[in-house]
């Protein structure tokens, strides 16, 4: 009964036609292979012409890798958590001066309750097949796989300033971009989480209960699942996504959704160096003059051939 109820209502195409786990954020997967840069002036000259002449996204990969040979200056979870908390500094700062307004505003005060990305609900079994439709609507907006939930867990294990790369190597260059979006999101993380142990903790209940709302929708096509389940009362007990977790989610999925007139003004607490130092990849392909200086002054510290 409840299996067919679930067609009627859409959800089966898209939670139970299984077509492999795309990456969820839509960047396109770059083959992150051990890329061979230069270690001399004339080698280093090449790679950069060429990453200028034809405009592709090497000029960023290059840039990564100057901060990072022969002398590492790459960001790891410490730099992060210092501009992190220079930002907070400057935002408060801001504010006494009357250039922000004093009202919380999410991403940048802790403005809820908690971070749970689940909650439980006691429900009748047609209603809660309503709820996840809905639910599954949302996200369909922004996660386009058949089956999301695997790309929803590793989209989370990767939405904290501790998840990034810790600076000890180059590759793969991509996990030094991001833009303001991206820094307030880690930001957000950082206040209720402000230690690794605490945010280790936070992703693995998380996923813990991606991984429930995983089992009961698929649950949900088994009638003698649904009977077991089903109490005296004719109700299930079945987990869902908080509204929270919903918003969360799809801001992780399309970081763009943040660049609203609420959050836009504090991007003047976001520094130029901010970006430089947290995000240095975005920052050369945005800013690929001054990058370019920068790389020149590394390719002539370089030893010659």
């Amino acid at each position: 009964m409840y299996s067919s109820v679930l067609l009627v209502f859409g959800l089966g195409y898209y939670f139970f036609v299984y077509k492999g786990v795309e990456r969820a954020d839509g960047a396109d997967d770059r083959d992150s292979r051990a890329i061979r840069y230069p270690e001399t002036k004339s080698a280093a000259t090449k790679c950069y012409v060429h990453a200028k002449l034809f405009g592709r996204p090497d000029l960023g990969d290059l840039y990564v890798y100057t901060r990072a040979y022969p002398k590492n200056s790459l960001p790891d979870s410490e730099i992060r958590a210092d501009i992190l908390d220079e930002f907070k500094g400057r935002v408060e700062e801001m504010r006494v001066e009357g250039r922000l307004p004093v009202e919380p505003v999410r991403y940048i005060d802790k403005v809820d309750l908690s971070l749970d990305m689940t909650t439980v609900k006691t429900m009748d079994p047609d209603e809660a097949i309503k709820l996840y439709r809905r639910q599954m609507r949302y996200l369909s907006m922004y996660v386009h796989q058949a089956n999301p939930f695997e790309s929803l867990r590793q989209l989370l294990g990767r939405s904290s300033h501790y998840r990034r790369p810790d600076g000890k190597d180059y590759l793969p260059t991509e996990g030094y971009a991001g833009n303001f979006a991206s820094f307030i999101q880690d930001y957000y993380y950082s206040l209720y989480f402000p230690t690794r142990n605490e945010w280790n903790i936070y992703l693995a209940r998380q996923q813990r209960g991606l991984v429930e709302i995983e089992n009961d929708v698929f649950g949900f096509l088994n009638e003698d699942w649904v009977d077991r389940i089903v109490n005296s009362d004719g109700k299930v007990v079945t987990t869902f996504f908080s509204k929270t977790g919903l918003e969360l989610l799809s801001n992780a999925v399309r970081p763009d959704r943040l660049l609203v007139p609420t959050l836009l003004p504090y991007a003047e607490a976001f520094t130029d160096k901010d970006w430089r130092n947290y995000f240095p990849y975005t920052w050369a392909e945005v800013n690929r003059k001054r990058s370019s200086r920068e790389i020149n002054r590394w390719i002539n510290g370089l030893k010659k051939d």
